[in-house]
């Protein structure tokens, strides 16, 4: 598929600049390009990126900022709350916590964290897996 774009130089930023705009790294600016999320042109040997673009990235996108140490492994933040690993993976695939993805690697931020924990959904499972506890040591008292 063939697009025309008529843009004008002022129309143009440098991908630095591009990125710095939306809040990403260049290196992920030049990502996007390379996979087609964004529309990079070379023009006058320099890649660029039109200010509609960014505009339009800037209104789709969902960045979050955040630094390292404020980032948790799944064993981790599993840890944290109370729960399995299998159950942060399992609350993952059907939306309940945000993860993220850095070098292969999901992590889940603290927020989300603190969010979970403050949740009176999470009380409710506590009290869940208390009864279920229970009722498991009894059974296994009754065969001994």
């Amino acid at each position: 598929m063939d697009y025309t774009i008529k843009v004008t130089t002022s129309d143009l930023l440098p991908v630095k600049e591009a990125a710095k705009e939306i809040g990403c790294t260049p290196d992920l600016m030049y990502h996007w390009i390379e996979v087609g999320r964004v529309i990079g042109l070379r023009f006058a040997g320099v890649l660029s990126v039109p200010v509609s673009e960014v505009e339009r990235v800037k209104a789709d996108s969902l960045l979050i900022k955040l630094r390292t140490n404020e980032l948790l492994s799944i064993q981790n933040a599993a840890k944290e709350i109370g729960c399995s690993r299998s159950t942060m993976y399992h609350w993952i695939e059907v939306g309940r916590i945000i993860s993220l993805l850095f070098g292969g690697v999901l992590y889940v931020p603290i927020s989300e964290v603190k969010r979970v924990k403050a949740g009176p959904r999470l009380a409710e499972l506590r009290q869940h897996q208390a009864v279920f506890q229970k009722a498991k040591k009894e059974a296994n008292e009754d065969h001994s």
